[in-house]
């Protein structure tokens, strides 16, 4: 979880409050400094993850980064993503 911190903050400038487990599969519920969650999983390459979230950051939310509900980067190849309402 360190070296996700790490490169979390260096690659998006997202930053972690809170993490718990979810699971014993190496899943993690992060609450976010901006007040999203994320989900993801630590054994899966963390620069890929992070890799993965920055261009959904980029691209898709933009802007919108404080609307955001959750972030669920567990599936591979996909990202779930949902807005508050």
């Amino acid at each position: 979880i360190t070296n996700f911190k790490k490169e979390l903050v260096k690659n998006t400038r997202v930053e972690i409050d809170h993490y718990s487990p979810i699971d014993q599969f190496g899943d993690l519920e992060i609450i976010t400094s901006g007040g999203f969650k994320m989900q993801l999983n630590i054994d899966k390459p963390i620069d890929k993850q992070v890799q993965v979230l920055k261009g959904i950051l980029d691209k898709e939310i933009k802007d919108r980064t404080n609307d955001l509900d959750y972030i669920d980067l567990r599936v591979e190849n996909r990202v779930y993503y949902k807005y508050r309402e």
